[in-house]
């Protein structure tokens, strides 16, 4: 397993570096920084031995189709641009599917955009992931059997939002070949995103054991961001670890190598 952090400035890779991490995911959402610190960011990372994943902008009105063509998509891939310029290998980027609030002829535009961007992240040689944020496994079955090669960014706290149970282990159990990278932070529940408050674990409700082991049982040993605060980091990092490591236990108690079970 790969374990990192988010990164908002220079500042943050050197503090991965000091904390053993693999990797940082840098903040594409403001990416002024990095076209800023753009040389500094390539001397640390090779410095520094550490892997780059990229965090793409927000959506912005997730029920406007017309903007998210003219506004988000090209946003994202001047976002790409950037990120291939920092050596990163995946980028996750964020597009609503949640049918409880987004219309049909909606969803099939952002099919179709999804579409464009996974082209594009082939072109430059970079993975790319949908993020959940309210969607249940339903709502993400459209998207996943249009655009074949997108990935799943499993944000395990987004699970527990805005639904009655945590919806990572319909993810797990049903899509566990598409999570190729995960988010992980706790909060206590809520019924909107601004109950996404990004605690360090063990400070809210989302049963964050119960998912790490059932994801590693699974199979799964890539990567893992802590989305928690940066004075919290190394705490959140030990339990994580904790949690990798009865996953890999019973794991190999059952005969099970990665992506058998």
């Amino acid at each position: 397993m790969r374990y990192g952090m988010r990164a908002f400035s220079p500042e943050d890779l050197e503090t991965a570096g000091r904390l053993g991490l693999d990797f940082v995911e840098l903040n594409l959402k403001e990416p002024a920084w990095v076209h800023r610190h753009l040389a500094l960011i390539n001397r640390l990372r090779s410095r520094l031995k550490l892997l780059i994943l990229a965090h793409g902008p927000e959506e912005g009105n997730p029920k406007d189709a017309y903007g998210l063509k003219q506004a988000y998509l090209p946003k994202v891939k001047s976002s790409m641009e950037l990120a291939q310029r920092v050596g990163a290998k995946l980028m996750t980027v964020h597009l609503w599917f949640d049918r409880r609030y987004i219309d049909q002829e909606t969803l099939k535009a952002k099919v179709g955009i999804l579409r464009e961007l996974n082209d594009y992240g082939r072109a430059k040689r970079m993975a790319v992931c949908l993020e959940n944020l309210s969607e249940e496994v339903e709502d993400l079955v459209l998207p996943f059997f249009e655009v074949a090669e997108i990935g799943l960014t499993l944000d395990i706290g987004h699970g527990q939002l805005m639904r009655r149970q945590n919806t990572s282990f319909g993810f797990i159990s049903r899509m566990s070949q598409r999570i190729k990278h995960v988010h992980v932070h706790d909060n206590r529940g809520g019924r909107s995103p601004r109950d996404d408050i990004h605690l360090p674990l063990g400070r809210g409700v989302v049963p964050i054991e119960d998912i790490i082991t059932g994801l590693v049982v699974g199979g799964y040993d890539e990567t893992i961001t802590l989305e928690v605060p940066g004075e919290d980091l190394a705490d959140s990092l030990a339990r994580l670890q904790e949690m990798v490591a009865k996953g890999q236990s019973l794991r190999s108690a059952a005969g099970l190598t990665a992506r058998e079970a």
